[in-house]
């Protein structure tokens, strides 16, 4: 036993008995034992020549039983066992069943190859899934939880074959150009549900419109030589029925509805930014806030990574805020049909900082017990740097986070104008981004 551990599974277990004869030599006596069950602990004969006799209680710990099951699912739902590796504290393992340590918390984790396969779900939920090196890490788990059962479900990346009549050529998901001769494959690879796959080609390719493996989207002049279209698709869950609104990927609507405004605003008024008197102090405001994000990453310091032995995982969260610049909008009024038309920058991400009072050690071991503050300083210090940066770079590659700050956006800034006019019957407010090419408009 250690300092810490759970004793409530500690349980008696037997006696041992030990005879010292007259030199103080101990040897074992267990021939001694009694009837346990009838509360007769020894039993000595009547011809025992021997001196004392030493009595000792042992108890034991019944260890505790945990399942491991990892598998992916084929495109046809069926399941397949992988083996795969896991750690508990450290300690790996490939079997189906783990008996661990009843008295002492614990920390179950599991890798995956990145290259075959990508994560899809984990009971219990996991705690933390790196998708750069596949390390997933469920919470940790005191001597008391009751959980006893830990599943991973992995499914391999698919890819989607595209038969071109003629010769093109091709980017997919602008990653430079290629020639696909006619009446061949081009081959996308390590494809998962879900993705989105960006297809710029030469020629129109109708093809691309009834695929089996990819759901046409949508298709777009492309602004990029020497391509002509851009094909927008999306990979389905395989034997899924597939449900997608072409309009949310759409941004040709945007432009017709500029134009269409921008027309009728010029020719009753001649000016395109008289809007003051309809919106108010709007164009005020510089740092419209519309959405609030948050990211938490885990930084994972083993011994192999510092000098001092050290094992120290932290749960690191942080936030950024997106703001939308109205200073720098444009606000065409449609009086006639009660409609305004805004065009504003694409929503911008600010004050990107770790949130430090929430911020959580999840494990610390330190084999050599050295307590330097210096080093605990530096080692903080260093894996608060390393989340900081992560962080930052989630919330730049993150799709997801621009686009719902779009969709806020829109609703903000719609509510806004609304409120400034509500005498105004069946007004239509209309919101449009402008100068972000790094991120598709929605």
């Amino acid at each position: 036993m250690e300092a810490g551990d759970d004793v409530s599974v500690y349980e008696f277990s037997k006696f041992n008995i030990y005879a010292y004869d007259a030199d103080g030599e101990k040897k074992d006596a267990t021939g001694l034992t009694g009837n346990i069950d009838a509360g007769l602990v020894v039993q000595i004969p009547i011809d025992y020549d021997g001196t004392e006799l030493s009595i000792v209680p042992v108890g034991e710990y019944h260890p505790k039983e945990i399942s491991l099951r990892d598998y992916y699912i084929d495109d046809d739902k069926t399941e397949h066992d992988l083996g795969g590796t896991w750690m508990i504290n450290e300690n790996e393992y490939t079997d189906d069943s783990v008996k661990i340590s009843p008295s002492s918390s614990y920390i179950i984790s599991y890798k995956y190859d990145i290259n075959d396969f990508f994560y899809v779900s984990s009971e219990p939920d996991c705690y933390y899934n790196n998708t750069e090196d596949g390390t997933i890490i469920f919470k940790q788990r005191t001597a008391g939880d009751e959980t006893a059962e830990y599943t991973v479900e992995l499914h391999r990346y698919s890819q989607a074959s595209i038969i071109s009549g003629v010769d093109r050529s091709v980017s997919v998901n602008n990653e430079g150009i290629q020639t696909v001769k006619g009446n061949t494959e081009l081959t996308i690879s390590n494809l998962k549900y879900g993705d989105k796959v960006l297809i710029a080609t030469d020629k129109e390719w109708k093809e691309l419109e009834n695929n089996k493996n990819l759901v046409w989207i949508g298709t777009e002049p492309s602004s990029t030589e020497p391509f002509k279209y851009e094909y927008t698709m999306i990979v389905p869950e395989k034997g899924s029925e597939f449900r997608f609104d072409p309009k949310e990927y759409k941004n040709a609507a945007y432009q017709e509805a500029y134009v269409r405004y921008q027309s009728a605003a010029e020719e009753k008024y001649h000016v395109s930014n008289r809007v003051s008197i309809y919106i108010g102090n709007l164009q005020e405001e510089q740092k419209l806030e519309v959405l609030k994000v948050n990211d938490v990453e885990f930084i994972i310091e083993n011994k192999e990574d510092n000098k001092e032995n050290i094992i120290s995982w932290l749960e690191v969260p942080g936030e950024g805020t997106f703001v939308v610049d109205l200073k720098a909008g444009e606000y065409i009024i449609d009086e006639e049909r009660a409609s305004v038309l805004v065009r504003v920058p694409y929503p911008e991400l600010t004050n990107v900082k770790i949130d430090y009072a929430n911020v959580q050690k999840i494990l610390f071991q330190n084999d050599i017990f050295d307590d330097s503050i210096k080093i605990g300083e530096e080692l903080a210090k260093s894996q608060l740097d390393k989340a900081d940066a992560l962080i930052r770079k989630e919330f730049a590659s993150n799709e997801n986070f621009y686009l719902n700050a779009q969709q806020a956006a829109r609703h903000t800034i719609e509510g806004m104008v609304k409120q400034l006019n509500p005498d105004v019957s069946g007004l239509t407010v209309d919101v449009e981004f402008y100068n972000y090419e790094d991120m598709p408009i929605s």
